[in-house]
């Protein structure tokens, strides 16, 4: 065919140009028409026969609506009118949705250019067409391949992508009728996946089909892995046991390709289906193959993606149920990305609370959480791990706590780093540690600054594993020492003791514990007292692994007690002596008063009068001698004033230089100040009298007396060492000497009666004991420090008494009347001192009723109680009522009655509860008749 020129073809050969002109319409990809003012085809090329299914002949003069669907022939001539009013060539196509009509009516997307064209024979409009079918399938295609991968991306079900994918076949191919099918899990049978356009009872009946060869089109495929095209199901043998199941579904072709993974394994079948038997094109094999890999796709995507949630759901559940470990997930800022339960537990913040929170509200200060931040930062991008590390954190409630932790770097989302962190809340063990720590300590500060040694052993080998500090201070040896050889302790024992001390080793041979005193011996000759306990310590099954005890210094404690003993033994003599001077001194007394009695009758011979004097002269002995044994036993008569010790000591100091003799210098060095304290003076003169005098005959060929006077308070503490002691101010009353000193043995009976050091015949041994008696009668006590060629001290510790009060002076007593007319109640048990008594007072104008006891008293003043004026009553009687009791039932009856008390012991002692004082109300046996007469005169002539 020609295409029509302005002038005819010439005969022969064409024109070099014109048939170059032809060749590229002929050779055109394009369909080429030329169409005339009435729409008839006048030139159709070779493309357009192929494009439209027509031999280009058969188009001549034909109308161009033959090749135009009949429903777009108002959109083809809006196209026209359009490009004929533009000179240049128009050109729509798929934008504008122009199609054309093959011979067989099927359509197809085309693109249509027009060009006018003026020739002889008038208007002509040459139309260009290009098939865009296949760019139209491919576009569809990858439409479909997008859509595929966002329903995948947004997480759609497998099943509606899976009905996508058949869904967008069946438009690509006419005809088609899509289905899919899936492989189980057993690999053997085929489960109905997609099928929207085939019955339901077609489905079920090959849901669970075996695979196998010649088992339908896909069971095959299925089984040999490769395309099965079956192309008349009634025919084929593969379809022989499924025809009538078929023809049911009216369902003639099928060809099924299998469904790979990316690592080649069938995951199942894609299969079209025709209503009419068919042979699949090219087209069709593409078109069931990109299927395919689109079901592979989606299969592989969503399974990956279940056994991912799969996963995740078990580690999740791992996570989630991890009782003690807290997980939790932090950004590159520190933000929570991911909490579990066990970080709840932890931290206090619910799950949904904790997403977010920063560092800084969970970690203890903002120090530490930049820190750990840090942490975080240098660990990215390492690919390692950081701990265990240690952390201190916050709860929700503002409590602390401490963790143990595991970093490690994950990736996130886009490549940004993350960061998991697995906790173990050990706070309970981290406050055990500190209270571990806190009782180590205590106990370590307890054992070093404690007096007592404490130390441990090894009971298998008796390795030492502790001792205190207390060991060197003790001992004054080294605890290295000590630990080299923990024979050295034992070594340290005194000889005559190590006998009866165990082996500490020994407890782990059955033994419960030890309990010792010992000395010990330190490397300076020093002895040293302990005590020494010790106990096993025993494992879970009983058995012996460590010794423990403790070792204390009782060295002062010994001391104590051995002067506790030796006061308490002077105390026991001292009651002893007491009660052999008062029954002495009621024999004295009835001596004395009737010596006195005697001697003032008219008419006794001279030489009578003289043994009268001779027998008085040795009464006045005895009476001396009980009186030393009375102030030995503190119960002699003391009386009592403030007196300031200074003045004693200096009007003393005088006349002690002549006592003491030339070679003897005596030196005082006394306080500044009046040191005044309650004393009797004339005690305290014997006892610095008495003191002088031993001090004398310690210094034989002369020496130093030094008397030194001071003030000193008495702490708490001082009296655990000194149980005679008191607490509060004291006056120190010391009186040292350079002489030969004592030995300890001396010193320990120093104060025990008529004990001495000195030559037979040279002293009674009273003299200290005589000391000892006044200064425990005034409430102190001595101390004495002596050692052989330096000398002694004496200490004397009085109560001191407040200032402020000027001191007595010496008065003389006026003379009062010796005699009476009163009536008097003389009380007492001894017959011999109540008959001279009785003859004195009566002697001297007294009415006297006598009585032998308190009992006898009571009655005898039921009869005469309105004539009685004074009662003069022994203290100590027998019979169950002495003279405090009487004083008591008598004062009952007439509150105003005047007693005097008589006793051979001192008021102190005499008197208790009833206030005593000497001449006024108590008269001390033995006493004088002038003692006796002065004294009732007194209390008789004393107003109420």
């Amino acid at each position: 065919m020609q295409l029509p020129t302005e002038t005819p073809p010439m005969s022969g050969k064409l024109k070099l140009p014109e048939y170059f002109f032809q060749l590229l319409v002929e050779a055109s990809a394009d369909a080429l028409l030329v169409v005339d003012e009435q729409g008839a085809i006048v030139f159709a090329n070779a493309q357009a026969g192929r494009v439209f299914g027509y031999r280009p002949d058969d188009l001549l003069h034909k109308p161009i609506q033959l090749l135009i669907p009949d429903n777009l022939h108002a959109q083809h001539a809006r196209h026209q009118e359009h490009s004929a009013k533009n000179s240049r060539a128009r050109h729509g196509g798929g934008e504008l949705d122009l199609r054309g009509r093959r011979s067989d009516g099927s359509e197809f997307v085309m693109d249509v250019g027009l060009s006018p064209l003026e020739t002889h024979r008038g208007s002509l409009v040459i139309v260009s067409v290009r098939d865009l079918s296949e760019q139209k399938r491919v576009e569809r295609r990858e439409r479909d391949r997008l859509r595929v991968l966002e329903l995948l991306n947004s997480g759609a079900p497998l099943q509606e992508i899976l009905e996508f994918t058949v869904r967008a076949v069946e438009a690509e191919i006419p005809g088609a009728i899509c289905s899919i099918l899936l492989l189980d899990d057993s690999g053997k049978r085929l489960v109905h996946g997609a099928a929207p356009n085939l019955p339901e009872f077609f489905n079920d009946a090959v849901h669970g089909v075996e695979i196998g060869d010649g088992v339908g089109s896909c069971g095959t495929a299925a089984y040999l892995g490769k395309l099965t095209i079956v192309e008349d199901i009634h025919t084929h043998p593969f379809w022989a046991k499924y025809v009538d199941l078929a023809k049911k579904a009216k369902v003639r072709a099928c060809w099924s390709q299998p469904v790979f993974s990316s690592d080649k394994k069938v995951l199942g079948t894609f299969a079209i289906y025709h209503r009419e038997p068919s042979a699949p094109e090219a087209r069709d094999i593409e078109a069931i193959e990109a299927a395919a890999s689109y079901v592979s796709l989606a299969i592989t995507r969503k399974r990956s993606e279940e056994e991912l949630q799969a996963s995740e759901a078990r580690l999740h559940a791992i996570i989630h149920n991890t009782p003690n470990v807290a997980v939790e997930l932090y950004d590159m800022a520190g933000r929570v990305r991911f909490w579990n339960e066990a970080a709840t537990r932890m931290f206090g913040w619910e799950i949904d609370e904790a997403i977010g929170k920063t560092l800084d509200q969970l970690i203890h200060t903002p120090e530490e959480a930049e820190s750990f931040l840090q942490l975080l930062r240098e660990l990215s991008g390492t690919g390692k791990s950081l701990g265990p590390l240690e952390y201190h954190f916050r709860r929700r409630d503002g409590s602390e706590g401490w963790s143990i932790s595991t970093i490690f770097e994950i990736p996130g989302f886009g490549g940004v780093p993350m960061f998991v962190c697995m906790d173990v809340d050990i706070t309970e063990r981290k406050q055990a540690e500190n209270a571990m720590r806190q009782s180590e300590e205590r106990f370590r500060q307890v054992v070093e600054n404690i007096q007592e040694v404490f130390w441990m052993l090894d009971a298998k080998d008796g390795r030492l594993l502790y001792i205190s500090p207390g060991y060197e201070k003790i001992w004054g040896r080294s605890s290295e020492a000590l630990y080299r050889s923990p024979a050295a302790w034992f070594d340290a024992i005194h000889s005559d003791d190590r006998e009866r001390v165990p082996n500490r080793s020994t407890l782990n041979h059955g033994a419960d514990q030890y309990d010792e005193e010992y000395r010990i011996i330190r490397p300076d000759g020093s002895v040293r007292w302990i005590h020494d306990r010790a106990f096993p310590i025993r494992d879970n099954q009983g058995h012996v692994y460590r010794v423990a005890g403790v070792a204390e210094d009782i060295t002062e404690r010994r001391q104590i007690e051995e002067r506790l003993r030796q006061s308490q033994k002077m105390e026991a003599i001292g009651q002893l002596a007491g009660g052999v001077a008062h029954d002495f001194n009621n024999i004295l007394a009835a001596v004395m008063m009737e010596v006195e009695l005697a001697a003032t009758a008219k008419d006794v011979p001279a030489d009578t009068r003289e043994g009268l004097q001779v027998i008085g002269a040795a009464a006045d002995k005895a009476a001396a001698l009980t009186r030393q044994l009375l102030l030995f036993s503190r119960r002699q008569v003391m009386q009592p004033r403030r007196v300031d010790v200074n003045g004693i000591v200096t009007t003393l100091a005088k006349m002690l230089q002549r006592i003491l003799g030339e070679d003897v210098k005596v030196q005082l060095h006394l306080h500044p100040s009046a040191l005044v304290v309650h004393a009797d003076p004339g005690m305290l003169d014997q006892v610095i009298m008495n003191l002088a005098v031993n001090a004398r005959d310690a210094m034989p060929a002369g020496g130093r007396l030094v008397i030194e006077t001071s003030e000193r308070h008495i702490t708490e503490d001082e009296l655990r060492a000194s149980p005679d002691a008191s607490s509060g101010m004291h006056v120190v009353l010391a009186v040292s000497d350079t002489g030969m000193g004592m030995t300890e043995d001396v010193k320990a009976h120093l104060f025990e009666p008529f004990f001495t050091t000195k030559q037979p015949g040279k002293g009674t041994g009273l003299g200290l004991a005589t000391i000892f008696g006044i200064v425990k009668q005034h409430r102190g006590w001595i101390r004495v420090y002596s050692e052989i060629g330096q000398g002694t001290t004496f200490r004397i510790f009085l109560p001191a008494c407040e200032a402020g009060h000027e001191l007595p002076s010496e008065a003389a007593a006026a003379a009062r009347p010796r005699g009476g007319h009163e009536t008097i109640l003389l009380v007492e048990d001894e017959a011999s001192v109540r008959e001279v008594s009785k003859r004195m007072l009566e002697r001297h104008g007294y009415k006297v009723l006598e009585a032998v006891s308190g009992t006898e008293a009571l009655r005898v003043w039921g009869e005469h109680g309105d004539k009685i004026q004074l009662v003069f009553t022994d203290i100590v009687m027998p019979g169950g009522i002495g003279g405090r009791e009487l004083a008591d039932q008598l004062r009952m009856i007439q509150p105003n009655l005047k007693i005097v008390f008589t006793s051979g012991y001192s008021s102190e002692l005499a008197g208790g509860a009833i206030r005593l004082q000497e001449g006024i109300n108590f008269v001390q046996k033995p006493s004088s008749l002038n003692e006796v007469l002065d004294t009732i005169r007194k209390c008789l002539d004393e107003p109420f």
